[in-house]
């Protein structure tokens, strides 16, 4: 059982009931991500896009903007029969 709590931050809880902390932790999520992956290509694309994210953090907050409560409801209209 594996978890991500932040950067370089996981608990990974091994069958063997080893359980790792922190940075070790987070890098056995990555390798264990990794191998779960079909294709070389497609391992190499994740890994160089986890290595671009990892020291390229992106800057600043992500922001959404807009009302959390949902709108008034569409008003219903009949069903037309068709006959």
């Amino acid at each position: 059982m594996m978890a991500t709590v932040g950067r370089r931050a996981a608990v990974a809880c091994l069958r063997s009931g080893l359980v790792l902390r922190g940075t070790l932790g987070w890098w056995a999520w990555l390798g264990l991500h990794l191998v779960y992956l079909i294709g070389f290509r497609n391992r190499a694309v994740v890994l160089v896009n986890w290595a671009w994210r990892y020291f390229r953090w992106p800057s600043g907050p992500r922001l959404i903007f807009g009302s959390a409560e949902p709108g008034p409801a569409a008003p219903q209209s009949p069903a037309s029969d068709v006959g």
